[in-house]
């Protein structure tokens, strides 16, 4: 009885890898072309979007390992720790947290 038990487990278990190795799956993870892998999300998003400031993956992974920059005139700089997160000027003391440490609602006027 018990060996039955282990051998359905076996045969479930192999089942299950099986779908998960099927072609299907492993085209939905490769990125074809100019773009960048979001990493784990099978989420692909323009090579031209790496490392510009904006997090445009679900995991942020295309904002990671990044040289620090700054942001272009038009944008404001959080002042986040390891990354650089650039968002539009006008959301700048708008009376809502943008940036991870909310730093785009320190020193605003407030009327």
């Amino acid at each position: 009885m018990l060996n039955c038990q282990i051998t359905h487990l076996l045969l479930g278990f192999i089942v299950l890898l099986g779908v998960l190795v099927t072609p299907d799956y492993a085209r939905k993870l490769s990125c074809d072309g100019n773009v960048f892998h979001c990493e784990r999300h099978g989420q692909c998003v323009p090579m031209g979007w790496k490392c510009d400031g904006d997090e445009d993956c679900r995991n942020g992974a295309d904002e990671s390992n990044c040289p620090v920059s700054t942001c272009s005139s038009h944008k404001f700089t959080c002042q986040s720790g390891d990354h650089l997160i650039c968002i539009p000027q006008s959301w700048r003391c708008d009376g809502e947290g943008d940036c991870p440490d909310n730093s785009d609602e320190i020193n605003c006027d407030s009327t």
